[in-house]
């Protein structure tokens, strides 16, 4: 079942009125809600995904560095620096430093002026924190699958909580195979609040009718800021070209971000990706025609707004490996008429029943109907969590049901839906 699907049901149900765009915001917004809300209540197996994450050991380089400035030169030249190392550190004469930028494979610049004058002297780039993905909502288990025997338990690193990493005071220089992972900092790509000034021209062949665009900021992992506020043009029959201003940053690889250019056509609803890797110098994009035919398979906005989970090694990691991590995701978003929700297609039901359960309550001020529906959701929750609860098989006793029913199950249901006058 599809969004336009669901909102049609809705609207049989409701006094909603799909041709409102309002309308149509308002309950996109309830849709999603039920969605995430029954993503959260549970550890489902349909919520988890498994995804390969690169890391690296320590790099050790001959770096020269004049004084009072910002870049880290390798001295050897043979071009070792790399994109993973933006955000990491560096350890010049035995002292960490931030890396703000990577600007090309022989020079680094760090995040301040460096005090002293360096020529040929011994660099040690460290990675330290992994980024998680942008759609980690909770991570299940960190290891490692390659070069560890079957049945073997080496390659799984055991969780460390912050607070056992204060108490022991962990040895942040100790190298060596890892076997505990240990939470770090949130990332926060702070967005630029200026919006892009979009002009349209004669020429092009981009779609007729109102074209919106959004701007963010990304550094070299990938990682996203919240997008600036919209900007909407119109494109004719004969003026389909656009060109987009962007806020003057200053001179390249200054500040250690990239800008990216989203964009919507009419008919859709989501904003889908233009161009990336715009550099800090840049200023003007003239835009004729859309990246690619099926433009619809593009990447979508991000939507963590910005903010990233990150964990490190214990103790770091001394080569570079592969590791396996396994979490639960957030849903995708429903925003196009064509999406449908991240949960198995016989439950897709569940996520309208829930929202008329709550139109029956709030809005039409239907006991009775919110009741039929709230039936409703109990008997499609308890078969999903009959079906797709991940957990360790257990044995069948005899005479009894194969499944222990959840506690936690039990209170989301009587407490959301049958403990309601």
């Amino acid at each position: 079942m599809n969004v336009f699907e669901m909102l049609k049901r809705i609207a049989q149900k409701t006094t909603y009125d799909p041709g409102t765009d309002a309308h149509r915001e308002e309950m996109l917004g309830h849709l999603n809600e039920a969605q995430n809300e029954v993503f959260s209540a549970e550890a489902w197996n349909f919520a988890t995904r498994e995804s390969k994450l690169a890391v690296y050991g320590d790099v050790v380089v001959s770096a020269t560095i004049v004084a009072g400035t910002p870049n880290v030169n390798d001295a050897s030249g043979l071009g070792v620096f790399a994109d993973w190392m933006q955000g990491q550190l560096i350890e010049l004469e035995g002292v960490d430093h931030y890396i703000l930028d990577v600007v090309s494979t022989t020079v680094l610049r760090l995040a301040e002026n460096y005090p002293n004058n360096v020529t040929g002297g011994a660099a040690k780039v460290k990675q330290r924190f992994i980024t998680l993905p942008g759609d980690c909502e909770q991570v299940v288990s960190i290891g490692r699958r390659s070069g560890v025997s079957p049945g073997s338990t080496d390659g799984e690193h055991e969780p460390l909580s912050r607070g056992s990493d204060r108490q022991w005071n962990l040895d942040l220089s100790q190298v060596g195979s890892p076997s505990m992972w240990v939470p770090g900092d949130d990332v926060s790509i702070a967005p630029r609040h200026v919006a892009p000034a979009v002009a349209v021209s004669a020429g092009g062949t981009l779609p007729v009718g109102d074209i919106k665009v959004v701007v963010t900021h990304h550094d070299m992992h990938g990682r996203h800021s919240a997008p600036t506020p919209p900007v909407t043009v119109t494109t004719t029959a004969t003026d389909k070209t656009l060109t987009i201003t962007l806020e003057t940053l200053g001179t390249a690889r200054t500040l250690g971000i990239r800008r990216a250019i989203w964009f919507s056509v009419p008919g859709t609803h989501s904003f889908r990706l233009l161009e990336e890797n715009i550099d800090e110098s840049v200023t003007t994009r003239v835009i004729t025609a859309l990246p690619v035919t099926n433009w619809q398979l593009l990447d979508r906005v991000p939507r963590q707004d910005g903010n990233y989970q990150t964990f490190r090694l214990y103790p770091r990691q001394d080569a570079d490996m592969t590791l396996t991590l396994t979490y639960r995701r957030r849903p995708e978003p429903l925003v196009e008429d064509a999406d449908t929700p991240t949960i198995p297609g016989p439950f897709h039901e569940y996520v309208v029943n829930r929202v008329l359960m709550d139109e029956g309550w709030v809005t039409l001020n239907s006991p009775t109907m919110a009741r039929a529906y709230a039936a409703k959701v109990h008997r499609q929750f308890r078969a999903m969590a009959q079906r797709h609860l991940d957990k360790a098989p257990k044995p069948i006793v005899k005479g009894g049901s194969g499944m222990r029913r959840s506690s936690r199950v039990d209170r989301y249901l009587n407490a959301e839906y049958f403990d309601r006058n």
